[in-house]
Order: structure tokens, then C-alpha cells, then sequence
């Protein structure tokens, strides 16, 4: 390989490097834009994401339930990180533009269709996790109250309560994306549907654990978390058997 090669490919790897980066900067800079404009309306999320709590004191009226803040600061950040967590949401799919133009000239024309494909399923799964998530939360603590002790009050500190609502909605956006998981490990050879029906059991035995693990000591609760997921196993059992069934034995 003559000098010229090697400067001409060394000169290649800075170029993709510097396109890297500027792909970074401009991914940063849509978070910030989208965290800016998402502050003038964080008191809408905010009442949006108290919501059950609201639910919760029409329920129980003779329950006192009050949100109260652990500092003075505390007020300043939950609506930062309200606002940048939605910023990060809203900005997704333009992050999401700005790296396909990055990666997409090096795709081959079936990987192209595939990463668009995965981008836009794993979106709406997401999407329906962190809704389903928002609307379990209720029913949740509705089942707490019942445990509450006769003439105590209750006052909740809405930083934890603001952090539990966010870190469990994305924690059920995340979960909802197992049957696209399953599907591309059945796709890449890792994983058979055949070996996927012969783990259903202990997958059924484990989810019932960390759903009883994760909530109140409530039948109906563990049901409440328990059944999506094995829900979700058996639509990731069925689209893997579908994208490769002549490994399916």
C-alpha cells in the first residue's frame, strides 16, 4: 500500500470523525431547543404527571393527601428535569434523522429498510409502553391506599413521586420493546422460536416474580404487571416464529 493510500484513507477517517461529531452537536443542540420550548408549558406536564395523585384525593376524600417540596430548590429542579426529559422525547426522532444521515450512506439498501423499520416499531412500542405505564400508576396506588393508616396523613414529596413517575414510564416504554428484541435475536441466528417456547415456562414463573417483586402485596397488582409481560414474551414468540421459521423445529 503506496503513502498516497494510506493519507487518502487517513484523510477519510478524519472526515467521518468530524461528521461524527457535528452529528453529536447538532443532536445536543435539538435536545437543548426542544428542553427550551418544552419549559413554557412544564406546569401542562407537570399537571399532567400529578394527575393520579388528583385522581387519588377525589377517591379516598377523608384521606389527607398533600404534595409538599423537601427544599427550596426542589420546585426549580423537577420542572428542569421534567423539561429535560421531555426535551429528550420530543427531540428523539430528529437525533434519530440526524444519525441516519450519518450511517445511512454506508447502509446497504436492505440494512437501509431494516434500521427504518426497527426506528419506526421500536418507536410505537416504546410509545405504547410509556402510556400503558401512565395508566397503570393510578390503579397502583389506588391498591397502596387501601394499606393506609386509619387518621394518618399523608405527605408526599413530589421530587421522589416526579422521579418514580418518569424513571417507571420509561422503564415501561423500554420493557414494551421485548418483542422487537426477540424478533431481531430470532432474525440474527441467536435465538429459535423453538428454544423461545422451551423457556416459556420459567419466562412465566420469572415475570410473576419481578411483578410481585416491583408491587404492592396485591394479587390484582401482580396481575396488573405480570400478564403485559407475558403478553409481550408471547407476541415476541410469535413474530420470531414468523421472521425464521425454518429454524423453528
Amino acid at each position: 500500500m503506496g503513502l498516497d493510500e494510506i493519507e487518502e484513507k487517513r484523510m477519510s477517517l478524519w472526515e467521518h470523525l468530524e461528521e461524527l461529531r457535528w452529528t453529536i452537536f447538532k443532536s445536543g443542540a435539538a435536545v437543548l431547543a426542544m428542553t427550551a420550548l418544552t419549559a413554557f408549558k412544564v406546569n401542562d406536564v407537570l399537571a399532567v404527571v400529578l394527575a393520579p395523585i388528583e385522581r387519588l384525593r377525589q377517591a379516598y376524600p377523608k384521606v389527607k393527601l398533600e404534595q409538599v417540596l423537601g427544599s427550596p430548590f426542589d420546585g426549580v429542579l423537577i420542572k428542569l428535569k421534567v423539561s429535560l426529559l421531555l426535551g429528550v422525547v420530543l427531540a428523539f426522532p430528529i437525533v434519530i434523522m440526524f444519525f441516519w444521515s450519518f450511517v445511512s450512506p454506508g447502509l446497504k439498501r436492505n440494512e437501509r429498510k431494516a434500521f427504518v423499520w426497527i426506528c419506526g416499531a421500536g418507536s410505537l412500542f416504546f410509545a405504547a409502553g410509556v402510556v400503558c405505564g401512565y395508566l397503570i400508576v393510578y390503579p397502583i396506588l389506588s391498591i397502596m391506599m387501601r394499606f393506609n393508616i386509619q387518621h394518618a396523613a399523608n405527605f408526599w414529596r413530589l421530587k421522589p413521586f416526579v422521579s418514580f413517575m418518569f424513571y417507571w414510564m420509561l422503564g415501561a416504554g423500554v420493557v414494551f420493546e421485548m418483542p422487537l428484541a426477540i424478533l431481531v435475536m430470532a432474525r440474527a441466528g441467536i435465538v429459535s422460536p423453538a428454544t423461545l417456547r422451551r423457556i416459556r415456562p420459567y419466562f412465566l414463573i420469572g415475570a410473576f416474580i419481578v411483578a410481585a417483586f416491583i408491587t404492592p402485596p396485591d394479587p390484582l397488582t401482580m396481575l396488573m404487571v405480570g400478564v403485559p409481560l407475558v403478553i409481550l414474551y408471547e407476541i415476541g414468540v410469535f413474530a420470531a416464529s414468523l421472521a425464521a421459521p425454518s429454524r423453528d423445529s
